[in-house]
């Protein structure tokens, strides 16, 4: 099964990150010229993290940051002391990107702030709030009129107005800071201990800020060109760049041409020095005269970021003559990629066998081939993990450029299968977790570990799909495993768009296994091999339900051998018949075989249900004792008849 989760929109494009960005008439210029624009985005920011008059806290523009409710309290004591205005509580954070003099950002602004007024009938409140953005300076009052305000007993909502500067100008980084000051305040009709509690950081509580900044700059660069397509390159910059990635909700653009007919098919993302982002879409026209191509950036509700411009191809696109577009540098993984698992896990005698499919495409299968094909490339940057994987013999070699060749796999393959390679670029580069997968967390637990790579197509297309197969074997000790599980760890939640899981389970024994699946601890069958047997596992979205511990499928031994589980089962019927007939002769057969064939019946029955052996030896103990009490030695006609005569 195939599942979408709330990264769908992240998978749209990688540009997607530009999102969140101000609606604007387009921006144009001359044919070829490149363009740009600082986006704003929704200018609201929450107010998280604890604050007082000595901390400060921070701020973020993605509601999913507010966990944990942080509050500052004013009371008499406290207040008495002012003397002017006092520093209460300040938020932080750095300029995303340059704002320019042009830039098209609110010149007004609201921060609200919840306060709860406790043991008194209301306060009357003086305070204001000072935002600082780079060498500039703002303040608004309570009300955002100046003067005191009567807040009431309970929980409201303050809010202040700011007139910010519309020809604001701050540069990528520079501070900008948030105080509120409280002159003075005076409680109306006070109980005992009167309170004031300024109250951030929760999605039940609506504190929050407009601020005049730019989220980040985009830019249409040039226009390349294939035999059948368009290179339209783009850049986007932001000090946000990985935390917009890692909210979908904000993942959106496209590219049109032709008039608005074509639209974009592709995307190549890439990193570039300075917290920016290269992105390359394919668009499927070709150009004999400028054409005109608009880019747009989709926030989440009506407001749009639109750079639009006239260009005409700059040059044809490198790569060797290839028809689609290859990567100039390492390919970046921010951006769609989908993941499908298949797990088949074997137990037979002693060992567990693991073998495991990795399908995936998108961002993540781009960047595995463009790091096969450049494997050993001397090129390539010292954080690359490409460049420590070859060999002599490949950097030496002449190499094709965008078909990954057979020495290429295989030095993969060789530097996966040494020590713990493997392993860690699951775990650090997947974000998929080795134990569910492979059995283990480390290659000294493993027996046996092996790498192949099938791929039918060897072109360095993120469409093509990637399949990576593991073998893994390990010894078996008897004990309960657990053999499925979430497969993905934390890395992994941000790593893919979409994933599936599918396991197959085959138990080799003929007695003895008893398999539990369970979500959430919770037991939902119970199944005992009678022969060898395969239970399919789906999990319908891995990503979607967050708890790394939800699903997991688990075997354990309930009895030693099959010698043991006969002998458990016919242990019981053998005791009844033999204490009956020792104690009343043939004539209590009958009735004992009876009673016996009922109790291996009942015994087999809780086998299968894997009910513990001890239990059903308890059983036919209990029973045999009943049934020498129900029906022992039997008295004969005769020794009823003397019986009764003595009697008289």
């Amino acid at each position: 099964m195939r599942i979408q989760n709330s990264r769908t929109g992240l998978a749209i494009m990688g540009m997607m990150m530009i999102s969140l960005l101000i609606a604007s008439s387009p921006v144009s210029a001359a044919t070829n010229d490149s363009i740009e624009r600082g986006c704003a985005g929704d200018s609201t920011y929450f107010l998280t993290g604890k604050s007082d008059a000595d901390t400060t806290g921070s701020m973020s523009m993605f509601e999913e940051d507010l966990t944990n409710e942080e509050s500052v309290t004013l009371d008499p004591v406290s207040i008495n002391s002012f003397s002017g205005p006092n520093l209460v509580a300040s938020w932080e954070m750095a300029v995303p990107a340059t704002i320019y003099e042009s830039d098209e950002i609110t010149d007004s602004g609201e921060m609200v702030l919840h306060v709860r007024v406790s043991n008194a009938d209301a306060i009357i409140l003086n305070s204001s709030i000072v935002v600082e953005i780079g060498g500039d300076e703002f303040t608004s009052d309570s009300g955002g009129s100046g003067g005191a305000q009567r807040i009431a007993q309970g929980d409201s909502e303050l809010t202040y107005t700011i007139e910010y500067n519309s020809n604001l100008s701050a540069g990528r980084g520079e501070d900008v800071l948030v105080s509120l000051y409280v002159t003075s305040a005076m409680f109306e009709f006070a109980g005992q201990s009167p309170k004031v509690e300024f109250i951030w950081g929760s999605s039940n509580v609506a504190s929050n800020i407009e601020l005049p900044l730019v989220l980040m700059r985009a830019s249409i660069e040039e226009v390349r060109a294939t035999a059948t397509s368009a290179l339209v390159h783009t850049e986007l910059s932001s000090l946000l760049l990985d935390d917009i990635f890692a909210h979908d909700e904000y993942m959106r653009m496209e590219i049109l041409a032709n008039g608005g007919t074509v639209r974009s098919t592709s995307t190549v993302t890439e990193d570039l020095p300075g917290d920016s982002l290269g992105i390359v879409f394919t668009v499927p026209i070709t150009i004999e005269a400028p054409q005109t191509f608009t880019v747009k950036y989709n926030p989440p509700g009506p407001v749009e970021c639109i750079l639009e411009g006239q260009f005409s191809v700059t040059e044809t696109s490198g790569g060797g003559g290839l028809d689609y577009y290859y990567p100039e540098r390492e390919p970046s993984t921010l951006g769609t990629s989908d993941l499908a698992i298949e797990l088949q896990v074997t137990v037979i005698d002693d060992v567990i066998q693991h073998t495991t499919h990795l399908t995936f495409t998108g961002s993540m299968n781009l960047w595995v081939r463009w790091g096969i094909d450049n494997i050993a490339d001397e090129n390539l940057t010292s954080s690359s993990i490409w460049k420590e994987m070859g060999s002599e013999q490949l950097t030496s070699r002449e190499r094709i450029r965008g078909d990954i060749e057979d020495a290429e796999i295989q030095a993969f393959i060789s530097h996966m299968n040494q020590g713990q390679n493997l392993l860690n670029f699951l775990s650090g580069r997947m974000g998929l977790d080795s134990d569910v997968l492979l059995g283990a967390s480390t290659r000294l637990d493993l027996d046996v570990l092996q790498t192949e790579v099938l791929v039918e197509d060897r072109a360095v297309r993120q469409e093509l799909p990637f399949v990576l197969q593991i073998t893994s074997k390990r010894p078996y000790g008897g004990a309960s495993e657990v053999l499925y599980a979430q497969p993905l760890n934390s890395l992994g939640l941000d790593v893919w768009s979409s994933a599936s899981f599918e396991g197959e389970l085959s138990l080799g024994w003929a007695d003895g296994v008893s398999a539990v699946a369970a979500t959430d601890g919770v037991d939902h069958t119970r199944r005992r091999s009678v022969t060898t047997s395969s239970i399919m596992v789906s999990i319908p979205d891995l990503i979607a339900q967050g708890d790394l511990d939800s699903i997991h499928y688990t075997i354990g031994t309930f009895w030693t051998s099959p010698v043991v589980s006969v002998a458990t089962v016919i242990l019981g019927p053998v005791m009844i018949i033999g204490i009956c007939f020792a104690s009343g002769g043939l004539q209590t057969l009958p009735k004992a075989v009876l009673t016996s064939l009922l109790v291996a019946a009942l015994n087999t029955g809780l086998h299968i249900l894997a009910i513990n052996i001890l239990m059903m030896l308890f059983i036919g103990i209990v029973t045999a004792v009943g049934s020498v009490a129900l029906f022992g030695r039997q008295k004969s006609e005769r020794e009823k008849l003397l019986e009764y005569l003595g009697e008289i």
